[in-house]
């Protein structure tokens, strides 16, 4: 089973703060502005062939439009919510699933409301319970009390809130009696044969409704005293097919190779969250095992999965590693459980806030659970949560500054001089999603390695956003933001990687005419996609 393949794990953990906080020492009144990437690059090479390996690493298509995706929703709703479970038994009977009143228009427009992107519904859990209408199975909704097409529901509401449409299936499946029965997808008898028509099923579904569909999340989530053919294995290769044809702008999440789950379900992102991360060490050092992942530094819960130590030390263990751009994905609930229950305690704004910067702003998808209830709504503690989590972030946006004058500089022995003046590098002042004309970027020129930006006047700055232009690949390693204060520069914020996004929010304003981006380290020339600030 592959390392994106793992059970979840139930870890919950400490919610760290969204407020900037400088990691990067110097002393009282020094500046270090005469190293960067382009002269010095913190003593890694900045080229070569080992930098061209990582630049080859790029996102492929669907990859680079779900980049733009951010914050979206994840669903569960189902079996497991009339009967309190958080995994079903094989005891459930389709009679127990009859709830009074699901409002599909309700979820969509509560998350439209809330700024999120989409919606990935679990149509089907590990009890088996299909939420739409199926010839695979008798264990569905159209055969309960409800009898309604939930799924198509969804992707409908989807449509008319112009929210994308996303699915979860689980492959594990305590109902089916062919599960674990080894065959191919044209098996009958196999669960293959099962599991392909399912998935054929709801991208029929999908396509009838013209509704976009921007992913399709497995897991492989499964008990251990499961019962499993010898050799019995999910025919994933036949299944990633059909989708990629049918549907191919949707990624694959989890147990695919466009989007990796982060690790955890508390919603915590490394602090360097690399989209190209290292995937194998050849030869006698091969992971095999989940052992041999830790050892290798390579498994979901490394702690660094892609910076410039770990990859030189695979070069040295042999010059056959490879990376593949895989970026990562959060999924964090906004109560403690997966499915609705009476008493479950929810998250409050600011807990979900800072979730909300800590996983877009650090390069990661934030991938936010929401389950409805037993009655088929999203309840108002729920909605007071999200519209104040919205309300916090579009807080921290109200008002973006603009700078009179942007360009970029390095050291040339002497001294700073001036790099490029021109007007290209203004280019950052604006921002476009990708695969539309609005999006533009930069490149930093060979002997740039700072940009300046200079103000009308002090300005209140509360928020700092970075973006990397990633139709080059991930490139920043390290850099920092440097603002003159009282005449003098003075360091608020530093960080290793950039990757989609990086955000930097500061508790008290900083007071500044001239903002200073030092780009202290990366692999070749830095593409930035666009800077952005806010006032507090």
């Amino acid at each position: 089973m592959s390392i994106s393949c793992v059970i979840l794990a139930g870890c919950q953990g400490k919610i760290r703060s969204r407020y900037e906080t400088v990691s990067t020492k110097y002393k009282n009144g020094v500046t270090d502005f005469e190293h960067g990437w382009s002269n010095y690059n913190n003593g890694y090479e900045n080229d070569g062939e080992i930098v061209d390996k990582l630049l080859e690493c790029r996102p492929n298509e669907r990859q680079l439009l779900h980049t733009d995706n951010e914050y979206y929703n994840f669903m569960h709703f189902g079996m497991n919510t009339m009967t309190d479970k958080e995994w079903g038994d094989g005891t459930e009977t389709v009679d127990m699933f009859n709830p009074e009143n699901v409002d599909t228009d309700q979820w969509c427009k509560v998350f439209k409301d809330s700024g999120s992107k989409g919606v990935i519904f679990t149509v089907k859990h590990h009890d088996g319970f299909a939420l739409w209408d199926t010839k695979t199975t008798d264990f569905n909704v159209m055969n309960s009390g409800y009898k309604r097409d939930i799924m198509r529901m969804v992707a409908e509401s989807c449509k008319k809130y112009d929210l994308k449409f996303g699915v979860y299936l689980s492959p594990w499946d305590i109902h089916e009696p062919t599960y674990g029965k080894a065959g191919g997808i044209n098996d009958i008898g196999s669960y293959n044969y099962v599991f392909y028509n399912q998935v054929k099923e709801v991208l029929g579904i999908v396509k009838n409704v013209e509704v976009e569909l921007f992913e399709f999340l497995f897991d492989g989530a499964r008990a251990d005293d499961a019962e499993v053919d010898e050799g019995f294995e999910y025919a994933w290769s036949d299944i990633y097919k059909l989708i990629n044809e049918e549907f191919p702008k949707c990624v694959i999440g989890n147990c695919g190779d466009d989007v990796r789950w982060v690790g955890n379900e508390a919603g915590y992102v490394r602090d360097s969250e690399w989209s190209v991360v290292l995937t194998s060490i050849p030869e006698d050092k091969q992971q095999s095992s989940e052992d041999d992942a830790k050892r290798l530094g390579l498994h979901y819960e490394s702690t660094d999965r892609g910076s410039r130590d770990i990859i030189n030390s695979a070069d040295k263990i042999s010059k056959d590693w490879q990376v593949k751009y895989y970026p990562a994905e959060s999924d964090v609930r906004i109560r403690s459980k997966w499915f609705w229950h009476k008493n479950d305690k929810v998250k409050t704004a600011n807990q979900l806030a800072d979730l909300y910067f800590t996983n877009i702003g650090m390069n990661s998808h934030f991938l936010l659970n929401v389950a409805p209830n037993n009655e088929g709504v999203i309840e108002s503690k729920d909605i007071k949560s999200l519209m104040g989590m919205k309300e916090i972030v579009d807080k921290t946006m109200a008002k973006q500054l603009m700078p009179l004058n942007v360009f970029t500089s390095g050291y040339n022995g002497d001294g700073i001089v001036l790099v490029d003046n021109s007007n290209a590098p203004s280019a950052v002042l604006s921002d476009g999603n990708y695969g539309t004309t609005a999006y533009t970027s930069y490149k930093l020129l060979d002997n740039g390695y700072m940009m300046d930006f200079v103000f009308d006047g002090n300005q209140s700055i509360g928020r700092v956003d970075i973006r990397e232009d990633l139709t080059y690949s991930q490139r920043i390693e390290a850099f920092e933001v440097w603002t003159v204060v009282g005449g003098k520069w003075k360091l608020v914020a530093d960080n290793t990687i950039v990757g989609n996004r990086k955000i930097f929010i500061f508790k008290k304003a900083v007071k500044t005419n001239q903002v200073r981006f030092v780009f202290k380290q990366s692999r070749s020339n830095p593409y930035i996609r666009a800077i952005s600030f806010y006032e507090k």
